[in-house]
């Protein structure tokens, strides 16, 4: 089915804006925390799924393979899951569709998101009154609440520049402190740097090969990466200790 032009381009809008580059910034840097790490492997076990995923190249979602597909066993781990999220801060209904493919089959490619209206991002428009009408499950709307606890509501008859302008005006007096009531200590969203993805993935690399000595570290730094990128010694413990700050707790 072709999707509508229409509809890719309010997903590109939306795929645009700062919101969502630092929402798919403070995923990523949940997931590689060690703890997160630990309830995937956690997760896998108990539900029989390989510990490094599946394999098959045919991606159905839950796979055709897992012995859990029909089963009763399915609801617990949505519900695990669930609560997974919501331990991290994560909009379930959105994260879900980026780890289930993680959780399975073992792959995260940030670039290539699933296209959808209305997900991955620390903004979201809704329809109140039409949601009042036809509300959403329990899911959805503890999802929404967890994720968007603070709304500005609009008025058909309000202008764009109507909008920013009240934003503007009373955002520190008035928005900002309700948020403020929301926010748990210890969460980054917002506040994780945006890295160059050449240097993102020379750190990546160091920190998968932490247990190598120095040595053996920059000689594969160098022929994976080319002469040019070979770093010292102490750059490399450097490095290797700031991931490991990065990935205890987010």
């Amino acid at each position: 089915m072709e999707i509508p032009e229409d509809y890719i381009k309010d997903v590109e809008a939306e795929y645009s804006t700062a919101g969502h580059k630092k929402f798919l910034r403070y995923f990523e840097e949940v997931v590689n925390t060690k703890p997160f790490q630990e309830e995937i492997s956690r997760l896998r076990e108990k539900y029989k799924i390989p510990i490094n995923g599946f394999t098959t190249s045919n991606r159905i979602y839950p796979p055709e393979d897992w012995v859990y597909r029909s089963s009763k066993e399915r609801v617990r781990f949505n519900r695990e899951l669930e609560k997974l999220c919501e331990r991290n801060n994560l909009h379930y209904m959105d994260s879900s569709l980026l780890l289930e493919p993680y959780i399975f089959y073992n792959e995260l490619d940030l670039k290539d998101v699933v296209y959808e209206r209305g997900v991955f991002n620390l903004f979201h428009v809704s329809d109140l009154a039409e949601e009042a009408k036809e509300p959403f499950g329990k899911s959805f709307r503890d999802s929404d609440n967890l994720a968007y606890p603070v709304a500005v509501r609009i008025s058909p008859y309000a202008s764009l520049r109507d909008i920013l302008d009240f934003v503007k005006k009373v955002y520190k007096r008035s928005i900002l402190p309700m948020q403020e009531q929301y926010r748990i200590k210890g969460v980054r969203i917002g506040k994780s740097k945006k890295r160059k993805s050449s240097i993102k993935e020379r750190n990546d690399f160091i920190y998968q090969n932490r247990h190598l000595p120095r040595k053996e570290i920059m000689r594969l730094i160098g022929d994976k990466f080319g002469e040019n990128s070979v770093i010292d010694y102490a750059y490399i413990g450097k490095i290797i200790s700031l991931e490991k700050m990065r990935r205890k707790e987010v």
